[in-house]
C-alpha cells in the first residue's frame, strides 16, 4: 500500500529511547540518517519536541506526543508477551502516525488485531525489521567451525529466584566457560525500583566467585549483545528479547520453566513464559543434565533454529537502510510506501467484551490478594 500526505517535513528525527538498550536498538538508524546529513538527536525525554519522533518505549509510557510525525516501534522482541495476540489492547498504537514491525510473525500477530482500533497507526504499518540487524553479518559467526572450549552465556532478564545459583551450581563440574551478563540496572530509567534487583546481582556474583574462582567472565552491562553473541555457543536466561535474537547467530537458548519471574506493582511472581519454537526448557534441577545433552547433541539443537530466524525478522543485515528509506522518501516525496494492509475491520463489539474480560481479569487478581 502507498499512502500519499501533505505533510512538509524538515529533516530532523529524535529518538526517544528510555535506556541503554533501547539506545543500541537504534543506533543504526541514527548513524544512517546522520550520515544522509539529518539533523539528528536521542532523548529519554519522552515529551521533548520534535520534527519526526521515533519511539521504541512501550507506549503506555508516553503520556503526550510533541512530534509533528510520530513512529513507534518494539522496544524489545518479546514485548507485551502476557497480553499476546491482544498486544494492541496493552500496547495502543492508534495515537502515533506509523508503526514499526520487526518481521513475519509480528505481522500476522499484528493482521489478526487490526479488527481493534488500537492497532492501527493514523497511517498504518509497515514491517521494517530490527534495526539492530543492520550489517549483522560482519559479526555473524559459523557455530559449526569452533575452535574454543564450549562457551555458554548466562544473561537473564530477571535476576531473582537464585537463578544464578543454578546455573553456577549447574556448570562448575562441567568442561565449559561460563560468561555472565546483567541488563545495565544501574542505568535504568527506573533504577529505584530496581534495587532488589542489583543486591541480587550483587550476592549472585558473590556466589560466582565462592563457587568458580576465576574459571568465569563478567561483562560489562552496557555492552551490546551482539558483541557477545558471536563468541558464545549456548543462552541460558528466564525470558527476554535475548531467545530472539540469539536466533540470528544460531545460538541454541535454554531456560528453566519453574524459575519464577520478578513481580512487580499489582502481579505476583510468576513461572517464566515459554516459547518452544525457539527455545529449550528444562526444569532447574535437570539444568545440568540438559547442558550435557545440549552439548553432546550441538548439530541437532543448531538444525532446529537455522532457518526460524526469518519468521521473526525482516530485512535482516538491512533493516536501518530499509527503514530510511522508506521515512526520507516521506519526507522527499510526501508518500508512504510498503504499507501492510490490514486483515479486518475495526470490531467496536469485540473491542468491548475485550474491555469487560481486561475488568473482570482485574477485579478477579484484587481478590486474590
Amino acid at each position: 500500500m502507498i499512502f500519499k500526505n501533505k505533510l512538509k517535513l524538515k529533516k530532523k528525527i529524535t529518538f526517544y529511547c528510555e535506556d541503554i538498550p533501547e539506545r543500541q536498538l537504534v543506533s543504526p538508524l541514527y548513524k544512517i540518517f546522520k550520515e544522509n546529513k539529518y539533523e539528528v538527536r536521542i532523548t529519554n525525554d519522552l515529551s521533548e519536541n520534535s520534527e519526526i519522533g521515533y519511539y521504541c518505549s512501550p507506549s503506555t509510557h508516553i503520556k503526550k506526543i510533541n512530534s509533528k510525525f510520530s513512529i513507534i516501534s518494539l522496544g524489545g522482541m518479546d514485548q507485551g508477551k502476557l497480553f499476546w495476540p491482544n498486544f494492541w489492547y496493552k500496547e495502543p498504537w492508534d495515537k502515533f502516525d506509523l508503526g514499526v514491525l520487526p518481521g513475519k510473525k509480528w505481522r500476522e500477530m499484528w493482521q489478526s488485531s487490526t479488527w481493534f482500533k488500537s492497532a492501527l497507526p493514523k497511517y498504518g504499518i509497515i514491517t521494517g525489521g530490527w534495526p539492530k540487524t543492520q550489517s549483522i553479518k560482519e559479526k555473524f559467526k559459523n557455530n559449526k567451525n569452533r575452535q574454543h572450549k564450549f562457551k555458554i552465556l548466562y544473561a537473564p532478564c530477571f535476576e531473582n529466584d537464585e537463578k544464578g545459583h543454578d546455573v553456577i551450581n549447574s556448570v562448575k563440574n562441567l568442561d565449559v566457560i561460563i560468561e555472565i551478563k546483567h541488563l545495565p540496572w544501574n542505568e535504568s530509567f527506573e533504577r529505584i525500583k530496581h534495587k532488589d534487583i542489583r543486591s541480587n546481582i550483587a550476592k549472585m556474583l558473590i556466589f560466582t566467585r565462592n563457587n568458580l574462582k576465576n574459571n568465569f567472565k563478567i561483562y560489562n552491562s552496557k555492552i551490546n549483545i551482539f558483541d557477545i553473541f558471536n563468541k558464545i555457543d549456548l543462552l541460558i536466561t528466564d525470558e527476554s528479547s535475548l531467545i530472539y535474537e540469539a536466533l540470528l547467530f544460531d545460538i541454541p537458548t535454554l531456560s528453566c520453566h519453574d524459575w519464577l519471574m520478578r513481580s512487580s506493582g499489582r502481579s505476583k511472581a510468576r513461572y517464566v513464559t515459554k516459547n518452544e519454537d525457539i527455545c529449550n526448557y528444562t526444569s532447574r534441577s535437570n539444568l545440568q543434565n540438559k547442558i550435557k545433552e545440549i552439548i553432546l547433541n550441538y548439530d541437532k539443537y543448531i538444525g532446529n533454529i537455522r532457518n526460524k530466524k526469518n519468521n521473526y525478522f525482516s530485512n535482516i543485515d538491512n533493516s536501518a537502510v530499509y527503514i530510511f528509506n522508506i521515512l526520507n522518501n516521506m519526507v522527499e516525496k510526501n508518500e508512504l510506501r510498503n504499507l501492510e494492509k490490514p486483515k479486518f475491520k475495526i470490531s467496536y463489539i469485540r473491542s468491548f467484551f475485550l474491555n469487560l474480560k481486561k475488568k473482570l481479569n482485574f477485579f478477579f487478581l484484587l481478590a486474590l490478594k
